[in-house]
């Protein structure tokens, strides 16, 4: 039986019919997760709880003793927990999480603001390949009067660096 097939039908159907299904498995609180070429989805009962693109991902680690891998994203939500447990399977399926972060970010440049923070300038690649910009802020409990420039030139720098205009 393929993983697509052992998937609840919200879930398929969230998938869609293009979209390879790279790896799945069991959340150790219940429920489950899936990994694609597109995003990440968790769910529980067959509700949908995660749905989020490789894009929207900004670091994924794992901590193999507790079994957990923390997804951290781009737009400052909380970071996203994932008891995945320990075992080969689960292994496979936390190379394809970060196997698909790091497909997903192209180029990064980071900069430090005066008084604290960083800028990021990254350039990511959806799910069709094709390239955007991405610019961040970090850390900054008062941006300077020009972060907006600085914001500017950064995403410049690194959209000229692979070539977009």
């Amino acid at each position: 039986m393929s993983r697509r097939r052992q998937l609840p039908d919200p879930v398929r159907r969230r998938i869609g019919t293009g979209t390879r299904v790279l790896g799945t498995g069991d959340l150790t609180g219940g429920g489950g997760l899936v990994v694609t070429t597109v995003g990440l989805i968790t769910w529980e009962d067959e509700e949908i709880h995660l749905d989020r693109l490789w894009s929207d991902v900004d670091a994924a680690g794992w901590d193999s003793e507790t079994g957990t891998v923390t997804v951290t994203w781009v737009d400052g939500a909380p970071a996203t927990d994932l008891d995945v447990g320990d075992g080969s399977r689960t292994r496979e399926l936390v190379y394809s999480i970060k196997e698909r972060v790091d497909h997903s970010l192209v180029l990064l440049e980071t900069v430090s603001l005066p008084g604290g923070g960083h800028l990021r300038g990254a350039i990511r690649r959806n799910a069709d390949g094709s390239l955007f910009s991405q610019v961040t802020i970090s850390g900054a409990r008062r941006p300077p009067a020009d972060v907006q420039e600085r914001a500017e030139a950064l995403e410049s720098r690194v959209r000229i660096a692979v070539g977009l205009d």
